[in-house]
């Protein structure tokens, strides 16, 4: 019987499990460290891998149960390079057909998605499974490096594999394995039109939401920004209001007859030139093309309706230089039409 095997983004309430597996001696025994975890630390680690853009991680689910996690590590966008591994925190979830479907999964994403030219990966050479499983899937053994690794006064030789993107795209139609999605496209917030924006955050605070963010002034869109969200999690809302009077709000607005209503979702997406082609291929008109967002650090936004579903509003996942060299919409030439452009801003 096949089991669905699910990818996610890991949440808070993950943490706990995670520090159970990470400690679990069968688990450490085949990692470079023993770390001693806390919650403080867990909550630490969260954060910083939520906006550090050289990892990335997910959250294993079989069978509809938290499992383990994947990860990318040293990611170097400009190069096209990554290193990777994972763990099967629970025992009764681990088999081989799980193995496979998550590493050939993870370099169809790698190489078709994220347009890599190389991965790489390092396992003790006292692992022999795993190194055998990766050999399986493509991986070539580079080098050995005798006594690489001391844990508690013991030296480990480390095995260190790569697989190259031209490699896997020659041998994968030859595997047969259970396709994975490490897409993890999600709706990040829905936009509230609202005529007065601190009158709507206090409104709001009242209702138990916070403030995720300050006042931003959208100059460009001519419209002001602040997010909130309950205390107790949720979706978050972005309220809008206009700024100036030929502001595209002033206009939803008018139609609600000022009352403050919801009137955009927005969704964060691993590769927005991608995402625009695919709506717009389904009749989606865009009406505001790929731009840097002030409410965003920089991260780049488009703007996307459709008279069945509304206005869509497309938020990059990780902040690019957005447009490639020619930014009449050519490439750079390190990318193509459906990859995700390494040209990464300084």
């Amino acid at each position: 019987m096949t089991m669905e095997i699910r990818l996610r983004e890991i949440e808070e309430a993950d943490l706990a499990l995670i520090m159970r597996w990470r400690t679990d001696p069968m688990i450490t025994r085949y990692m470079n460290t023993d770390p001693a975890l806390t919650p403080e630390k867990q909550l630490s680690w969260l954060q910083s891998i939520r906006t550090d853009e050289h990892v990335r991680y997910w959250l294993i689910e079989i069978g509809g149960c938290p499992a383990g996690v994947i990860n990318l590590a040293d990611i170097d966008w400009h190069a096209g390079t990554s290193s990777w591994g994972y763990y099967i925190g629970e025992k009764k979830a681990r088999s081989f057909q799980a193995a496979l479907a998550l590493e050939m999964s993870l370099y169809d994403y790698v190489f078709d998605i994220l347009s890599f030219t190389e991965i790489h990966n390092e396992v003790f050479s006292l692992n022999a499974g795993v190194i055998k499983l990766h050999e399986a899937c493509g991986n070539v053994i580079v080098r050995e490096e005798k006594g690489e690794v001391e844990k508690n006064g013991t030296f480990y030789d480390v095995t260190h594999l790569s697989l190259t993107r031209e490699t896997w795209f020659s041998i994968r139609d030859r595997k047969s394995y259970t396709k994975i999605s490490f897409d993890t496209d999600r709706l990040h917030h829905i936009g509230i039109a609202v005529s007065d924006m601190e009158k709507s955050l206090e409104k709001f605070k009242t209702g138990g939401y916070r403030r995720q963010s300050e006042i931003t002034d959208d100059i460009t869109r001519k419209v002001r920004l602040a997010f909130v969200r309950k205390e107790s999690g949720g979706i978050i809302l972005e309220l809008v209001a206009p700024f100036g009077i030929d502001s595209p709000v002033t206009g939803i607005l008018g139609g609600s007859k000022q009352v403050a209503t919801p009137y955009h979702l927005c969704y964060e997406v691993e590769n927005i030139r991608r995402t625009v082609r695919q709506l717009r291929r389904q009749s989606y008109c865009l009406v505001e093309d790929i731009a840097p967002a002030a409410a965003f650090e920089g991260r780049h936004v488009a703007f996307l309706v459709s008279r069945e579903a509304g206005l869509v509003e497309l938020l990059e996942k990780y902040k690019t230089s957005g447009l490639c060299a020619d930014d009449r919409g050519g490439y750079c030439g390190t990318c193509s039409p459906d990859s995700f452009c390494r040209v990464r801003a300084a």
